[in-house]
């Protein structure tokens, strides 16, 4: 199963190759700007994952008694 960020950079390569293909430049510009926002969604899904977990909320402080 292909994670988060490795569909993110098969998409950024489908746009880049389409652009390739696009009769006009406007459309070529389009799917080149997309295919960086793809890209940069996969990057940062990618630090997302190497960052460790982090509790949402610290625990509490023990109680004395």
């Amino acid at each position: 199963m292909l994670s988060e960020a490795e569909k993110y950079h098969g998409y950024a390569r489908e746009c880049v190759r389409l652009a390739g293909a696009a009769e006009t430049p406007e459309l070529r510009d389009k799917l080149i700007d997309l295919a960086r926002v793809w890209m940069d969604a996969a990057l940062t899904e990618e630090e997302a994952q190497e960052r460790p977990a982090r509790p949402s909320s610290p625990a509490p402080p023990p109680v004395n008694r």
